[in-house]
């Protein structure tokens, strides 16, 4: 699916070609949503993009057991917070998630909620979300062309907050796991996740925007795989990334005619 910005409006109204799937809430609820709780964390005041925390080898004991994606091979030791994000440490946004919001977790999901337009469990609600970033915080509904655009809040959260996550985005793709996402002639910005929907099948998604200076573009990919490998950041960054050229080309050829 993608949007694009509609000229007269400093906002993205067009939506086209959404995927409907089996229902997956318990699993989606148990995933992280990176980028959303990179942006609740931010908005406390009480951390901010650069508070170092202390990973170890990469595992993670409270509740449950959380290991990094590289804890077998060591683990992050101690990295930022927005380094985090770039390679999406879910340990150590687990830690921060602690050291911030304790066991207020109602808080907590209250402003990851609010962030997806009310839809925390819907892709709809992550693509929001990103569309909403791009727009530097206006937050309108993913709508098709011929439907009147509504905007859900026009600053769902502080310009200054948003400003760091886009940068930590951005960085994610040049210098973080999702730098197959990339092109050479644009600077692309995105987060993705994974978790199993079933004994044997991930889902692995992708979302992002592009280009990260003047946004133009919210894309997002979505892609099940069985067994290994697999990797949001390498697999769905790769479809990201000719989605992105053939955008691109489309655009060329409109602008020769």
């Amino acid at each position: 699916a993608s949007l694009s910005r509609n000229t007269h409006e400093d906002y993205y109204t067009s939506f086209a070609g959404f995927i409907q799937y089996v229902d997956t809430f318990q699993n989606e609820k148990s995933s992280m949503l990176y980028a959303p709780t990179y942006l609740a964390l931010l908005a406390t005041e009480s951390i901010d993009s650069s508070c170092v925390l202390q990973t170890g080898c990469g595992i993670y004991q409270k509740d449950t057991k959380i290991k990094d994606h590289n804890w077998h091979r060591g683990g992050y030791g101690d990295i930022s917070l927005a380094r985090a994000l770039e390679v999406r440490s879910e340990v150590a946004l687990r830690m921060a998630m602690d050291q911030v919001y304790g066991n207020d977790t109602t808080t907590f999901n209250k402003t990851i909620s609010s962030y997806l337009g009310g839809r925390p469990n819907e892709l709809i609600g992550l693509l929001t979300f990103y569309n909403a970033v791009a727009n530097n915080g206006c937050m309108v509904e993913i709508i098709s062309d011929s439907e009147k655009m509504h905007i859900i809040n026009p600053q769902f959260a502080p310009r200054k907050h948003i400003d760091v996550l886009k940068k930590t985005l951005g960085h994610s793709v040049s210098q973080g796991l999702s730098k197959k996402a990339g092109v050479s002639y644009s600077n692309v910005a995105a987060c993705g996740r994974g978790f199993m929907i079933s004994d044997t099948t991930w889902r692995l998604e992708l979302c992002g925007y592009f280009p990260q200076e003047s946004p133009e573009y919210t894309i997002m990919v979505m892609l099940e795989k069985e067994g290994l490998p697999r990797s949001s950041g390498v697999m769905c960054g790769y479809v990201m990334k000719e989605s992105i050229d053939g955008i691109c080309s489309i655009l060329i050829q409109v602008n020769l005619e």
